[in-house]
């Protein structure tokens, strides 16, 4: 059996649930969307949903005027999941280099600085100082939260 996945509507304002709808399906936003009519959606000021293509397609058809801003939790997941692939590909590109340089170096990239070991630090640090081609963007969790990603243009989240 697969996964059951449903798609929710919150007013954040009010704290409650507008809509919940089986399915996550851009046909199931849309149900939504033809509730209130579009007189009421383009009073709708800004939107926070996942980054996930068809609710995005849909947000940006139907709520011209709103304001989109993806969760942080997903953003973070997908840069942490970009740093992940970027450190196996160059683990295997310098496989011949030394075997050990990356060797259980996955959770030191992943983790917040405040929690790494002092011994972790200092392997981060070495790891850091190596000229490695794309980890332009490594360590994400130790570079500040503020993220500029949204649909329509302008800071979308901050802190």
């Amino acid at each position: 059996m697969g996964h059951l996945y449903h798609t929710q509507v919150y007013d954040l304002k009010e704290n409650r649930l507008l809509y919940s709808g089986q399915d996550r399906t851009s046909e199931t936003l849309e149900a939504f969307f033809n509730c209130p009519g579009q007189a009421r959606c383009q009073k709708i000021e800004a939107v926070c949903c996942e980054i996930w293509a068809p609710y995005i397609e849909v947000i940006k058809q139907r709520l011209t005027n709103a304001f989109l801003v993806f969760d942080k939790f997903h953003i973070v997941r997908h840069r942490l999941n970009a740093v992940d692939q970027v450190r196996k590909e160059e683990a295997k590109e310098l496989k011949s280099e030394s075997l050990i340089l990356f060797s259980k170096t996955r959770y030191i990239w992943l983790k917040n600085p405040w929690h790494l070991t002092e011994i972790q630090k200092t392997r981060l640090s070495g790891l850091q100082r190596r000229p490695f081609e794309d980890f332009g963007t490594i360590p994400i969790k130790h570079r500040p939260k503020s993220i500029s990603i949204n649909g329509f243009g302008g800071p979308a989240i901050q802190g």
